[in-house]
């Protein structure tokens, strides 16, 4: 089996592939699916009790032969490294710039981007077409271009919907956590509501508005396609967005790991 890691600051969601190419390739849904906390200190133990756990909730028995992950939180790298070795005795790809990811970065420092969008970036080049935008809801909102050459051509980073909402929080002694939820009206009636009626309706116009700017700089009309935990809540909301893809970056390293040459397989990035 093909273990798929996307490690991000917030959460980790891994995904269970087959080693080969299915019928569904390169749009294969993961054969099971798992989403929790990131904890930035855990050491291969730790992440070894939690996936073997994980694991036995699956129906799926075949040992996992190889880890492929993205990861932008540098230290947990070195302890998925000692998990591969030590507990699964499996090979370990981790995506960076420097792999043969099929996508040419169009960077000018191609290191300092994000291995989570180097997948989105394949995962809707290949599944979706190009020109496209990934914008992917997750502890920052990250927008992903891809031109009409099929070249990762850059992106935009902004805060996430909620890291900006616990910042908020944190800074307004009278407000409290809330759930988020799609608003009724625009105008709220309740401090709750009036904070779910912002939240949503602040990121849905800032997406919309980031988007068409970058179609606009490109002057190219754009797929746009949502990820990211809150894909499915906000992209109703905007107006923009034509495709929800909770599994995209999942999707993309399977896609990156099934077309390496194979003098590339179990690459390990010791940097």
């Amino acid at each position: 089996m093909l273990l798929a890691v996307d490690i991000g600051n917030t959460q980790t969601v891994s995904g269970l592939f087959n080693l080969n190419k299915g019928s569904d390739f390169p749009n294969e849904l993961p054969l099971n699916s798992f989403r929790v906390s990131t904890d930035k200190q855990a050491t291969a133990e730790q992440l070894a009790v939690v996936l073997s756990g994980l694991l036995k909730l699956s129906s799926y028995n075949d040992p996992i032969k190889t880890i492929i992950i993205s990861s932008v939180v540098p230290r947990l790298t070195g302890s998925y490294q000692k998990l591969a070795d030590d507990f699964f005795n499996s090979e370990l790809v981790i995506v960076n710039h420097s792999l043969k990811t099929g996508i040419d970065i169009a960077y000018p420092n191609p290191c300092e981007l994000g291995s989570d969008r180097i997948a989105n970036g394949v995962a809707a080049k290949i599944i979706y077409g190009y020109p496209a935008i990934v914008v992917d809801f997750g502890t920052a909102t990250t927008f992903d271009v891809i031109n009409d050459k099929g070249q990762y051509l850059g992106g935009v980073i902004a805060p996430g919907v909620e890291t900006s909402i616990n910042a908020l929080i944190s800074n307004a002694s009278k407000l409290s956590q809330f759930e988020l939820s799609k608003p009724e009206k625009v105008i709220g009636v309740t401090t709750t509501k009036s904070l779910n009626s912002g939240v949503i309706h602040g990121f849905s116009g800032q997406v919309d508005r980031i988007n068409k700017m970058i179609s606009q700089e490109i002057n190219q009309k754009t797929i746009v396609i949502a990820t990211g935990g809150l894909a499915e809540l906000m992209a109703p909301c905007c107006a923009t967005i034509d495709k929800v893809d909770e599994f995209l970056t999942l999707k993309g390293l399977n896609i990156i790991y099934k077309g390496l040459p194979d003098k590339q397989a179990g690459i390990r990035d010791k940097g």
